[in-house]
């Protein structure tokens, strides 16, 4: 056990971020996400969720679902279906890619020598 007197404050030695590489723009997500979830035929909620994409002062969606995900995994897009497996499958492969990118930019962004 350290003694009191010889304990100090955490540091933080950097700050890295990192984004999947898929994005999609705000202004152009209805028709998008429409589109890609096959719900075209829902045409009283498409004007209502493009009211709340305009409102939420949000310029890009990034996200690590393509449409050749959706493609390859079509339960991923639909209602009611069982995808959660899937989606963890993904995001094993990814998360830890991010992560690494992020610790990567902190690193780089740290301090030159401790």
């Amino acid at each position: 056990m350290i003694p009191v007197s010889e304990k100090s404050n955490a540091t933080i030695l950097g700050v890295g971020t990192a984004n999947p590489p898929t994005f999609v723009d705000q202004n152009t997500l209805p028709d998008y996400y429409f589109r890609i979830t096959k719900s075209e035929h829902l045409v009283d909620l498409k004007p209502k969720f493009a009211r709340m994409c305009k409102s939420s002062m949000i310029d890009r969606r990034y996200t690590t679902i393509t449409e050749e995900v959706l493609n390859e995994h079509p339960s991923i897009g639909a209602y009611n279906a069982p995808s959660l497996n899937i989606r963890q499958e993904l995001l094993d492969i990814i998360i830890p890619q991010l992560g690494a990118e992020a610790a990567s930019k902190a690193i780089a962004d740290g301090p030159a020598s401790l």
